[in-house]
């Protein structure tokens, strides 16, 4: 039996059995229960182990929408223990809001345990480069920067691989999403890998972090032999209330990165920028959820 199969059924042993344990229970549970979990429908999680030795928490989401013939679309995106929740809600609606191609198979990469954020794992997975994370900084985000290739690589090597052996997936469509970090992580992974992405949606990316390199790159992808056919870029007006010069610069790096990717336009690539008001860094993925889902199951 292939690692990754193994890999997968125990998973679904062990966290996707308490998952469906704890749905069980939520059905039959009395309705006052204050302990019982709430079920979500068409989902399933577990847990993965990458073959550098990291252990990953995996949510997988199934749209409503019978698979089209050449498979699904996928999306992968980053932060899953806080975001999947809203992301599966999303594409089990009836019409998913304003899909206009296929709805994408919806994969969320976080880690064990009930956390919504690790702030420890994904510092280390989403950062490249410890470039702009003095020790102040470091401190608060909790780690050490540096794994984000090797992330990179356990998403399209591994994780695909093993989504395309259980489910009905186009393998050639794949999307990826990610928030702050890992805005930051998927713009760069647009650099290094281009051509394996169908989509790339940066949310309030922290940009900041490696803004001379990330903004070499995207001139530099004028020479690649493949793009993306889109890239969304989503920031806040105000990203950080009551510290001004903070959304200045989430604001500023996010319209500098869009101006360099605009041009790429000639050769095949929608590169789109939404401001948006009343937000703030904590809701811009949110609200931006049914923008990323129309993007990822966009026909080429």
């Amino acid at each position: 039996m292939p690692s990754h199969r193994r890999q997968w059924l125990r998973g679904l042993s062990a966290s996707g059995a308490a998952l469906f344990a704890g749905q069980a229970a939520a059905q039959n549970a009395a309705p006052h229960d204050p302990a019982a979990p709430v079920p979500l429908p068409g989902t399933q999680a577990f847990d993965m182990r990458s073959r550098g030795g990291r252990d990953y928490r995996v949510f997988v989401a199934e749209p409503l929408a019978a698979a089209p013939a050449g498979g699904r679309p996928v999306l992968l995106f980053t932060d899953g223990n806080a975001y999947f929740g809203a992301a599966a809600s999303l594409v089990r609606l009836p019409s998913m809001p304003g899909a206009a191609g296929a709805v994408p198979l919806v994969v969320g990469i976080g880690y064990p345990g009930d956390a919504p954020l690790h702030l420890e794992r994904r510092t280390f997975d989403l950062v490249p480069v410890p470039t702009a994370l003095g020790a102040e900084e470091g401190v608060r985000l909790g780690a050490r920067p540096g794994g984000a290739d090797a992330f990179l690589a356990f998403l399209l090597e591994e994780l695909v691989p093993a989504l395309a052996a259980h489910h009905a997936v186009d393998a050639r469509r794949v999307s990826l999403a990610g928030h702050s970090l890992g805005g930051l992580f998927a713009l760069h992974a647009l650099l290094e890998r281009p051509a394996a992405f169908h989509s790339i949606a940066a949310i309030s990316p922290s940009i900041w972090v490696n803004e001379p390199a990330l903004l070499a790159g995207a001139e530099a992808l004028a020479a690649a032999p493949r793009l993306p056919a889109r890239v969304l870029l989503a920031v806040a007006r105000d990203e950080v209330p009551g510290h001004p010069e903070r959304s200045r610069r989430m604001l500023s790096t996010a319209r500098a990165m869009h101006g360099r990717l605009r041009p790429l336009h000639a050769r095949g690539l929608q590169a789109r920028l939404l401001e948006l008001d009343d937000e703030n860094h904590m809701s811009t993925f949110i609200c931006t959820l049914p923008a990323i889902l129309r993007q990822a199951g966009a026909n080429a």
